[in-house]
């Protein structure tokens, strides 16, 4: 069971997120997607001759790298006291920063892998983009930590069953819960909690979340849209 979501008040042209246990809001305005420009076909490609045999004995040649690949760049961890500098901080589910627009999460280890409930609502609306209050969509998500990453992953329910067994096993190799967000730790807090900048999953567009099949409008235009306030509870957070 999940406790009833709060209602959140927004400006015009926004959009509340609303989780069960946790809660969280962002504004947003929707903008119109451009017509898609046209790719021009590729040039042909030149045949690359085969490379001839090496006598036995021979050390094999040096591949050379592939312009342009590079390694994918590690988490710089930097610490605490430098991340949260300047912050307003509020206790609640989770312990919420506040710096400028930007809002940071710090997700206890008691949270981590919990079902929470995410309903998103429309706050108010623009003239002719439907009605405030209008439910949007709701879904079950966790918070998992992998390395010094943070996974958003979305949990279902089509699939289920009571029994353990060769049955459930293989529900759950049919079921793998998909991840809808990736977040880089960017510091630990002195009781190991990892630090996550939550900032674009409010104010960019995130499929999963969207509500622009509602308001009939392209996607989330992030250059217009911003964190209005931020308001962590002990069972949810209202943002």
């Amino acid at each position: 069971m999940f406790p009833r979501p709060s209602r959140v008040r927004l400006v015009a042209s926004a959009f509340s997120l609303t989780f069960g246990t946790l809660l969280s809001v962002s504004s947003a305005t929707f903008a119109q997607l451009p017509l898609p420009t046209p790719t021009p076909a590729p040039p042909p490609r030149t045949p690359v001759p085969a490379p001839a045999p090496t006598a036995p004995g021979t050390p094999a040649a040096q591949t050379a790298p592939t312009p342009g690949a590079a390694a994918i760049p590690r988490t710089v961890i930097k610490p605490y006291t430098e991340v949260v500098k300047g912050a307003k901080t509020q206790e609640g589910l989770f312990k919420v920063h506040r710096i400028d627009n930007r809002a940071l999460y710090e997700i206890p280890a008691a949270a981590q892998g919990k079902e929470m409930l995410w309903v998103t609502t429309l706050a108010k609306t623009q003239t002719g983009y439907g009605y405030g209050g209008t439910e949007v969509q709701n879904r079950v998500v966790r918070w998992e930590k992998r390395e010094d990453k943070i996974l958003l992953r979305g949990v279902g329910y089509e699939l289920r069953t009571q029994e353990n067994g060769g049955l459930k096993r293989s529900l759950e190799r049919s079921s793998v819960e998909p991840i809808l967000q990736v977040f880089d730790v960017l510091a630990y807090a002195p009781d190991k909690s990892p630090v996550i900048d939550v900032t674009a999953l409010f104010t960019t567009e995130v499929p999963e979340f969207s509500a622009k099949r509602v308001l009939n409008a392209g996607a989330v235009d992030a250059r217009r849209s911003f964190l209005e306030k931020v308001r962590p509870f002990p069972r949810n957070i209202e943002v």
